[in-house]
């Protein structure tokens, strides 16, 4: 793929950014959401996506995952329909137009269930 910038500016100008640029995925199971997919998106400024994870294996919480090269970019993750709720203020930013850097580790939301 691509490597286009991923500012909101590149994102409203360039149809399906997203599905242009360099892309891995993922798939995790979690205890509390079921599957999940895990894309990692590569951008301008990134020339590669390393994945140091071990396919098949459990993974252990804040346990490293992979890695990009030189910069940083986005990761986008896609939950069952009624999973999560995402919490407010993330849903508030990405409202008005703003990314929002998540720190590993961070809660972004709750199971429904819980």
């Amino acid at each position: 793929g691509n490597y286009y910038s991923v500012n909101p500016v590149a994102l409203e100008r360039i149809p399906k950014l997203y599905c242009q640029n360099k892309r891995e995925w993922s798939i995790f199971k979690s205890d509390n959401f079921g599957d999940i997919i895990h894309i990692e998106v590569g951008a301008t400024c990134v020339g590669t996506i390393v994945q140091t994870y071990t396919p098949n294996k459990r993974v252990i919480k804040g346990e490293e995952k992979g890695y990009f090269k030189f910069g940083g970019s986005p990761t986008i993750l896609l939950f069952k329909k009624d999973s999560i709720k995402i919490d407010d203020d993330i849903l508030c930013q990405t409202e008005l137009g703003f990314e929002c850097k998540v720190l590993m580790g961070e809660v972004i939301g709750k199971n429904f269930n819980s």
